[in-house]
């Protein structure tokens, strides 16, 4: 199963993590001052753990420079 995830900065002001889970699509947003994008994934990964067995495709958003 290949599950797509969208990466995007946004001005949370904390090391929160925001992530809307469509199925085969995830949409995530987090704060570069205070996560880095490696960071940001590990905790997805935590919070959906049928992450660890799929293959993952990251799609940045325009902005969102790679960690």
């Amino acid at each position: 199963m290949t599950v797509a995830i969208q990466v995007e900065h946004a001005p949370l002001r904390s090391r929160a993590l925001l992530y809307q889970d469509r199925g085969q699509q995830i949409r995530a947003a987090y704060d570069p001052d205070y996560l880095v994008e490696d960071e940001a994934l590990a905790l997805l990964l935590v919070r959906l753990p049928r992450l660890a067995t799929a293959a993952l495709t990251v799609h940045r958003r325009s902005g969102a420079p790679m960690a």
